[in-house]
Protein backbone atom coordinates (compact mmCIF):
# COMPACT_ATOMS: atom_id res chain seq x y z
CA UNK A 1 0.00 0.00 0.00
CA UNK A 2 1.30 3.67 -0.72
CA UNK A 3 1.24 6.41 1.67
CA UNK A 4 -0.59 9.70 0.72
CA UNK A 5 2.29 12.08 0.77
CA UNK A 6 0.26 15.07 -0.36
CA UNK A 7 -0.18 18.12 1.03
CA UNK A 8 1.19 21.78 1.76
CA UNK A 9 5.41 21.97 2.02
CA UNK A 10 7.34 24.45 2.42
CA UNK A 11 10.88 25.64 4.35
CA UNK A 12 10.66 27.88 7.08
CA UNK A 13 12.40 30.70 8.09
CA UNK A 14 15.52 28.53 10.13
CA UNK A 15 15.54 26.02 7.36
CA UNK A 16 12.90 23.50 8.83
CA UNK A 17 11.55 21.35 5.91
CA UNK A 18 7.98 21.32 7.44
CA UNK A 19 4.79 19.18 6.03
CA UNK A 20 0.91 19.97 6.52
CA UNK A 21 -1.36 17.17 5.02
CA UNK A 22 -4.72 18.70 5.33
CA UNK A 23 -4.19 22.52 6.65
CA UNK A 24 -2.79 25.10 7.56
CA UNK A 25 -3.63 27.75 10.07
CA UNK A 26 -2.13 31.59 10.20
CA UNK A 27 -2.53 34.60 11.80
CA UNK A 28 -4.75 36.02 8.56
CA UNK A 29 -5.19 32.51 6.40
CA UNK A 30 -5.75 29.13 6.29
CA UNK A 31 -5.12 26.40 3.46
CA UNK A 32 -7.91 23.76 3.11
CA UNK A 33 -6.45 20.28 1.44
CA UNK A 34 -9.85 20.84 -0.42
CA UNK A 35 -9.27 24.30 -1.56
CA UNK A 36 -5.55 23.59 -2.40
CA UNK A 37 -6.41 23.67 -6.04
CA UNK A 38 -7.64 27.40 -5.62
CA UNK A 39 -4.69 29.14 -4.39
CA UNK A 40 -1.47 31.27 -5.91
CA UNK A 41 1.65 29.16 -4.92
CA UNK A 42 3.60 30.23 -3.34
CA UNK A 43 1.36 31.62 -0.92
CA UNK A 44 2.83 34.49 1.27
CA UNK A 45 3.74 32.35 4.11
CA UNK A 46 5.93 29.95 1.38
CA UNK A 47 3.57 27.24 1.51
CA UNK A 48 3.13 25.24 -2.13
CA UNK A 49 0.73 22.60 -2.16
CA UNK A 50 2.77 18.85 -3.86
CA UNK A 51 1.26 15.62 -4.71
CA UNK A 52 4.04 14.20 -3.18
CA UNK A 53 6.79 14.23 -0.84
CA UNK A 54 9.53 13.77 -3.38
CA UNK A 55 8.41 16.22 -5.36
CA UNK A 56 8.42 18.73 -2.84
CA UNK A 57 11.48 17.66 -1.49
CA UNK A 58 12.86 17.72 -5.12
CA UNK A 59 11.50 21.50 -5.55
CA UNK A 60 13.10 22.89 -2.43
CA UNK A 61 16.62 20.98 -2.63
CA UNK A 62 16.05 19.27 0.61
CA UNK A 63 17.31 15.24 0.34
CA UNK A 64 15.57 12.74 1.44
CA UNK A 65 16.09 11.69 5.16
CA UNK A 66 18.44 8.22 5.29
CA UNK A 67 17.51 5.37 7.14
CA UNK A 68 19.71 2.34 8.74
CA UNK A 69 23.16 4.20 7.56
CA UNK A 70 25.74 1.29 8.26
CA UNK A 71 29.33 2.69 9.10
CA UNK A 72 31.67 -0.08 7.92
CA UNK A 73 34.27 -1.15 11.30
CA UNK A 74 37.43 0.39 9.67
CA UNK A 75 36.10 3.69 9.09
CA UNK A 76 35.31 4.30 13.15
CA UNK A 77 38.46 2.87 13.97
CA UNK A 78 41.68 4.17 15.75
CA UNK A 79 44.83 3.43 13.84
Amino acid sequence: MTTDTSGFYRVDQDNNFQHAPNFVYGPDYSLLKADHASYTYPTESGWIWFNDEATARTHFNVPAPVDNVVIPPWLTQNK
